[in-house]
């Protein structure tokens, strides 16, 4: 996807909030301005214009609002995918509310079998974290061969490839460089597991993780769902020694924000029929 973010330098004080937030690197500072360093890599997650307190970043793909309405309302429209946490721990009363709700959430046929595993021990996050780089190097392995034949028949399947394993590649570095490129310096993770029997598991446990993430953010919690970590399931699974006969399928990262998102940021609504 390549980016459509449009800078207006009279406004840009060059702060450089919007490159602190952007999850792919696509910002960068230059002249001491915000500029669109690296368009392909932009999904247009409007983090960088939702934080701007300026309003010097736009796009036609999405509009910047002021937070209003009622409290439900504005919790909805606030709540943003948090990977820039605060060195501060989240008191475990806090987390067990996080659980607590998230439990709320409906179940089909109410069955109830969702299982949730906090992890506040950061040695363990780091342990996670590394098991999971490592499957994505196991990846990357196979991923480099594999993009030089599709070259042949596909060049852009094959560059897409090429972005792939550089991102692997870094996550290794950065994990060298005392990084943390899967969690984000996260205080706690909160995992989901179900019966893999289950065709609804799926479903319970993501019901279930977007419970909780709405009322983290309720009370000041950041939050970001974990694909990395979902994808690589089975290596998660390994070291918090998963119950037999259940998976893990949702994982989510809670912290503190480091940083106040100014506004919301509004995308088009697609409803393609009504019957009324």
């Amino acid at each position: 996807m390549s980016s459509d973010i449009i800078v207006d330098l009279e406004k840009c004080t060059g702060c450089g909030l919007c490159v602190s937030v952007c999850p792919t690197v696509t910002l960068s500072i230059i002249n001491k301005k915000s500029s669109v360093a690296y368009s392909h890599r932009c999904i247009s997650c409007a983090h960088c214009a939702a934080i701007c307190p300026r309003g010097a970043l736009t796009s036609n793909r999405f509009s910047v609002a002021s937070l209003e309405g009622n409290e439900i309302e504005k919790n909805l429209s606030g709540k943003r995918s948090v990977r820039e946490f605060k060195d501060e721990t989240i008191p475990a009363e806090i987390l067990d509310r996080i659980v607590y709700f998230g439990e709320k959430a409906p179940a089909a046929k109410n069955v109830r079998n969702r299982k949730y595993i906090i992890v506040s021990d950061i040695d363990k996050i780091d342990e996670i974290e590394r098991a999971v780089i490592s499957k994505y190097q196991n990846y990357g392995k196979i991923l480099e061969p594999a993009r030089i034949a599709v070259k042949i028949f596909s060049p852009k399947k094959s560059e897409k490839l090429k972005r792939m394993s550089h991102e692997f590649r870094h996550m290794k570095k950065s994990l060298y460089d005392k990084g943390h490129p899967i969690f984000c310096g996260a205080k706690a993770l909160i995992i989901i597991l179900s019966p893999k029997h289950d065709i609804f598991a799926k479903d319970n446990c993501f019901a279930s993780q977007n419970y909780m993430m709405l009322y983290a953010e309720s009370v000041g919690v950041g939050s970001c769902i974990n694909g990395y970590s979902q994808i690589t399931h089975k290596a998660v699974e390994k070291i918090i020694e998963c119950p037999k006969g259940y998976r893990v399928y949702a994982v989510s990262m809670f912290g503190y924000p480091k940083y106040k998102y100014q506004n919301t940021t509004e995308f088009k609504t697609d409803i393609i029929k009504k019957y009324e």
